[in-house]
């Protein structure tokens, strides 16, 4: 591959990165898809004339042969020669495009390994001594009819709307860690005073179960009081029972009878008078 050939294949390699970059950059993230007054679409479709425009001229270039002796045999008209349309790969469009890029012609002959007279006089046939670069009358206006949107923007102002959004940002989240601090401390106080209701009701929980095992003590003992007065009373009953069929008998006989009988007139006659024996 010859020089030449390396310089218009980094040409390309070079729009071919800026075109990915603005695609990447601003056309992505577009919302609008509003090429026609767009800056950047303007400059897309400047690339891709220019890539057009190489493509066109490299196909009208006649094709050298691989093989060394045929190109021996060539006549000298027919062999490439360097014209002041093109030198090391630089042409006119590339020239004035690097210019309203920004580059100065010292990096133009650098990048290019040109000679600086050499240079000079080729733009001098090219009519471009003293050009800077410019832009044109339909960007200008495309420029003044298109609203500027936030991809647009400078990198200052963009990095001083990111430092201010983060700002925001971290402002808010402040805030609401400070909310949040303040939620938690009330909580925390809340879970206090719940823990000293629940101790206080825990404590007479216990109070109050320490005095109903004392009553069920106490139940339980009269329960135990009650069921021996019980079998005491079947007993006295038993004997009161038993008593009542003593004197039944006792009365029925008729030996005890005369007795008391006789034990009541002889005390009759001992007693004081107004005493009656009852029989």
């Amino acid at each position: 591959m010859s020089h030449r050939d390396q310089r218009n294949k980094q040409f390309r390699r070079e729009i071919s990165t800026k075109i990915a970059e603005i695609q990447f950059k601003y056309c992505r993230p577009c919302e609008l898809q509003e090429c026609d007054n767009c800056k950047q679409g303007e400059k897309l479709r400047h690339y891709g004339d220019l890539l057009l425009k190489d493509t066109q001229e490299r196909r009208k270039e006649p094709k050298l042969s691989k093989n060394p002796k045929e190109v021996k045999q060539m006549k000298p008209a027919a062999r490439i020669s360097k014209t002041p349309e093109e030198v090391n790969g630089l042409t006119k469009d590339k020239y004035k495009m690097l210019k309203d890029e920004g580059i100065t012609d010292a990096e133009i002959i650098k990048a290019y390994k040109l000679n600086t007279s050499r240079f000079s006089s080729i733009k001098e046939k090219w009519g471009l001594l003293g050009y800077r670069g410019t832009v044109s009358k339909n960007k200008q206006k495309s420029q003044a009819q298109t609203v500027e949107r936030p991809e647009s923007k400078k990198p200052a102002e963009q990095a001083n709307n990111a430092e201010v959004e983060l700002r925001n940002q971290l402002n808010k989240m402040k805030d609401e860690f400070n909310e949040l601090t303040q939620k938690h401390q009330a909580l925390e106080q809340t879970h206090e005073k719940l823990l000293n209701e629940n101790s206080q009701a825990a404590a007479e929980f216990l109070k109050i179960k320490r005095e109903l095992e004392q009553t069920k003590t106490a139940f339980d003992e009269l329960v135990l009081q009650k069921r021996d007065l019980q079998n005491d009373l079947s007993v006295a009953e038993r004997n009161l029972d038993f008593l009542r069929e003593k004197v039944e008998e006792k009365a029925n006989d008729s030996s005890y009878k005369q007795k008391y009988l006789v034990m009541a007139a002889a005390l009759k006659l001992h007693l004081p008078d107004g005493l009656e024996v009852k029989s």
